[in-house]
């Protein structure tokens, strides 16, 4: 089952029908934890292990994308 996104109001990966959106972890520098914290507009939110945001809350210039495949020398 994929991972759900924590922002409010969003509702990727919810719908098993709907198409998966690819979701990141939270860094793990406090720096831009914290910088990611204050884009989210949540009360009282603790983050855990499986905290995720999804692809559609970052510009497209932010997101970096590796491809790999098996065997391949």
């Amino acid at each position: 089952m994929p991972y759900k996104c924590c922002v409010p109001g969003c509702n990727s990966n919810y719908n098993s029908d709907a198409p998966h959106v690819s979701v990141y972890r939270f860094p793990t520098d406090k720096i831009r934890q914290e910088l990611w914290l204050h884009k989210i507009p949540r009360e009282d939110f603790v983050l855990s292990q499986h905290t995720r945001v999804c692809l559609l809350h970052f510009e497209e210039r932010f997101i970096k994308r590796y491809f790999e495949y098996p065997g391949a020398d």
